[in-house]
């Protein structure tokens, strides 16, 4: 789940930053909140808990992000 300030551009950004790190996108799911923010679930596809941590930190250094948590299902 990662909650953003709506941008152009979010998506290709958040799809090219887990790319980088040999991640998997599998589900996306944005709803807007208001005009400014945005919450947006990924599935993403990884090897274990240490590469997802690493997609996670590298999600968290985007600019327009303002938190970033996991959901377990």
């Amino acid at each position: 789940r990662v909650e953003v300030e709506s941008q152009r551009g979010i998506i290709a950004t958040l799809a090219n930053r887990i790319n980088e790190e040999m991640g998997s996108i599998e589900h996306i799911n944005v709803q807007e909140r208001d005009a400014h923010n945005s919450v947006i679930n990924l599935c993403i596809g990884v090897h274990n808990r240490i590469h997802l941590a690493n997609i996670l930190r590298r999600i968290r250094l985007l600019g327009f992000v303002i938190r970033v948590h996991r959901s377990k299902n």
